[in-house]
């Protein structure tokens, strides 16, 4: 009896170990990860510019009361977002509408419970052209001929199936996602295929479809073979009408209901919108444009990923075209006089896709703190010149820019990677607050091209300001300080910090003083708010090199732009209402059902394998004893 009650306790504690185990899979990763990624890491590391001569140590700004002239419009709060490649969306949104992935809810909710409102998502890129929709297809999205996991550096022939659109409604459920989606206008002889689209993505999404998006960067169309060599603007006008017709049911019986839901032109590069509103465009489509919509990089890296001939770009060559003021304010002059014409007729301006270099960035600047200076400069002063919604563009696992990555399908636990742009849109967010009625002006003048300030107003007010710091300077000696003066300050304001040791450095990038880098999207560590005094109205902020500084000029505001609650999805995938538990078993390369996977309720899924295995292993030791 004593040696059976032996057998027995030594199979209890095994069970104990190994859910133990079981559970333990899903902590943090923390070892190999960690030694792989320096090694990768130190592979493309590069050196910061060198600290420009004669700093100003010191810089002064006034604020009074109204708003100054050259401000921006309102801009909405859920201004900054994403474009998501649509070969890869069900990767990152998650592989069926009951599996949505728990960390991109989390990366979401972080904004929204800033914004006070779901972020805008497009889906789209180069894929949407070479996508075909399959009523009967039952996963979100099936690519042939190259895998998903590989690359989103290549555009696949895809298709896709109602899923993806109940995936996609299922997210806005959760945290709120308004929604672009590309068409595919590759083939203007297709008359079924973005029609069928349209009808079931407006059926599935209602209102919170914002646009489709009737083309993407149709200004290259002619060098991918999408349309003839000499494709003009004025034959590209009259292919948006006809497709605006056809989605419209002038000549098709599948109609979509609302028939001012599109964004373009979308062009990019060989094409200037200057030409394209010359030749008619918003003449002729004004009524059916939802909002006016560029795509616009400031580079490409498409020659090193083997995308185009001639030179591969240098990172280190390049490094400094990010470090400035001028770096974010030179890619949007091209839009100065075409912006008035857009918003005398009402319309929005949109940048629908960017990011710091096409073809998935630069390795050492896109995947480096550099990249989440740029980006806080270059967001606000897209807010400045009356853009109203800016969306970073995601890729595949090979792309360096990416705001956040999933693990790989055969990953051994479930770890995603934050990007330094994604804590550069928590600042801007933040910086923007949540009533969708800041007013941004840029500060800045060509003698402090690495000191960019900007002032931000609300109701009339001045209400935060934004103070860059472009060097790279460990010793404080290119620190610099800011003394603004400030109509009706209290006697000390508020500042966070968006922070790294470096440009260049790709770990331990903050903002006020938490990092994302915990492998599921949530906060680690505390808020951390740093109080400025002020004196007779005056108040001195310090810009340490390199940071972003956010100031807030009152409790109040900086109330207004601070989560009260941000919502924890856990780990894995979310199980939605919408689908039958059964259909909740998803691998995420971790072999199904018979793992456990993280849920909305994460309690749930470890009481359940814990309990079950308990069970199980009491079952084996009543059994045994009955044998022995």
């Amino acid at each position: 009896m004593t040696e059976r009650c032996l057998a027995c306790l030594a199979l209890l504690l095994a069970s104990a170990v190994l859910v133990t185990s079981e559970v333990t899979i899903y902590a943090t990763p923390t070892l190999t990860g960690a030694a792989a990624a320096s090694a990768t890491a130190a592979s493309r590391q590069l050196t910061p510019p060198a600290i420009p001569p004669d700093l100003p140590k010191t810089v002064a700004y006034s604020f009074g009361e109204g708003v100054p002239v050259g401000a921006s419009t309102t801009v909405p709060s859920n201004f900054w977002g994403w474009s998501i490649e649509l070969s890869v969306a069900s990767q990152i949104l998650g592989n069926s509408p009951g599996t949505l992935q728990n960390s991109l809810l989390n990366y979401l909710s972080n904004y929204q419970a800033r914004a006070r409102k779901g972020t805008v998502i497009r889906i789209g890129g180069n894929s949407q052209d070479q996508a075909e929709y399959r009523p009967a297809q039952p996963v979100p999205i099936i690519t042939n001929g190259t895998a998903q996991s590989s690359s989103s550096l290549q555009t696949p022939y895809l298709t896709m199936g109602p899923s993806l659109f109940d995936t996609m409604l299922n997210m806005t459920q959760l945290v709120q996602t308004q929604w672009i989606f590309g068409l595919n206008f590759a083939d203007p002889a297709n008359t079924t295929n973005p029609t069928i689209i349209a009808t079931a993505l407006e059926a599935s999404l209602g209102d919170n479809l914002l646009a489709f998006q009737v083309g993407n960067e149709p200004d290259l169309y002619s060098q991918n073979g999408k349309r003839p060599v000499n494709y003009t603007i004025p034959e590209y006008i009259v292919d948006f009408g006809e497709e605006i017709e056809l989605l419209n049911g002038t000549t098709a019986p599948t109609t979509i209901t609302q028939v001012n839901k599109f964004t373009g032109p979308s062009v990019c590069c060989d094409w200037t919108m200057t030409d394209i509103l010359a030749n008619g465009y918003l003449a002729a489509y004004s009524t059916s444009l939802a909002s006016v919509s560029v795509q616009h990089y400031p580079d490409n890296n498409c020659v090193a990923v083997g995308k185009s001939e001639g030179t591969a770009v240098v990172p280190q060559n390049v490094l400094q075209n990010y470090l400035n003021h001028t770096g974010a304010t030179y890619l949007l002059d091209q839009y100065n006089t075409v912006v008035p014409v857009v918003q005398a007729l009402s319309k929005p301006f949109h940048m629908l896709e960017t990011n710091t270099a096409s073809c998935g960035g630069f390795p050492g600047i896109s995947d480096a703190f550099a990249s989440a200076l740029w980006a806080v400069d270059y967001a606000l002063q897209m807010a400045t010149r009356n853009f109203t919604l800016a969306l970073f563009h995601v890729g595949g696992s090979a792309v360096v820019y990416n705001p956040f990555t999933p693990p790989p399908t055969d990953a051994q636990y479930l770890g995603w990677t934050t990007g330094p742009l994604y804590y550069a849109g928590l600042a801007v967010t933040e910086a923007l607050g949540s009533s969708s009625a800041s007013q941004v002006l840029d500060l800045s003048s060509t003698i402090d091209d690495v000191q960019p300030a900007y002032i931000i107003y609300e109701a009339g007010m001045p209400a935060r300001a934004v103070l860059i710091n472009y060097v790279t300077d460990n010793s404080g000696a290119s620190d610099y300080t800011a003394s603004l003066t400030i109509s009706g300050v209290g006697d000390q304001i508020n500042v966070k910090y968006l922070s790294a040791a470096s440009s260049t450095a790709f770990e331990n990038i903050t903002w006020a003083s938490q990092s994302y880098d915990s492998y599921d999207g949530t906060a680690q560590g505390n808020v951390s708010v740093t109080t400025a005094p002020c004196t007779n109205g005056i108040c001195t902020v310090t810009a340490p090199a390199p940071s972003v500084a956010v100031c807030f000029f009152s409790d109040a505001i900086l109330a207004d732009s601070t989560p009260t609650e941000t919502a924890n999805f856990g780990s894995g995938t979310a199980n939605s209402t919408t689908l039958a538990p059964a259909a909740l078993a998803s691998s995420n390369g971790m072999g199904g059902r018979l793992q456990p996977i993280g849920s909305s309720d994460r309690k749930s899924d470890a009481a359940k394998s814990i309990g079950n295995s308990r069970t199980l292993t009491i079952l084996l030791c009543f059994s045994l004893f009955l044998l022995l």
